[in-house]
């Protein structure tokens, strides 16, 4: 009976490391993405910010010829 419980008590044990392994991992991902998107949008919204254009108006005032562009 005792190595059953050994067993047992080893088996509980790997599921609770890795349950803390697996929640500090996930708390570190989900805190890293959470940065890396908000300095993502942060970085955009302050070049459009500095620039103040719009890519559309860019396109439009430039001289490409979109016909010609298209055929090819």
């Amino acid at each position: 009976m005792s190595e059953i419980k050994g067993q047992i008590l080893g088996v509980i044990l790997v599921l609770a490391v890795f349950g803390v392994v697996g929640t500090t991992l996930y708390t570190a991902f989900k805190t890293a993405s959470n940065d890396v998107a908000n300095k993502i949008t942060g970085s955009v919204n302050e070049d459009n910010i500095k620039n103040n254009t719009n890519s559309l108006n860019i396109i439009d005032n430039s001289n490409i010829d979109l016909e010609r562009l298209l055929t090819y």
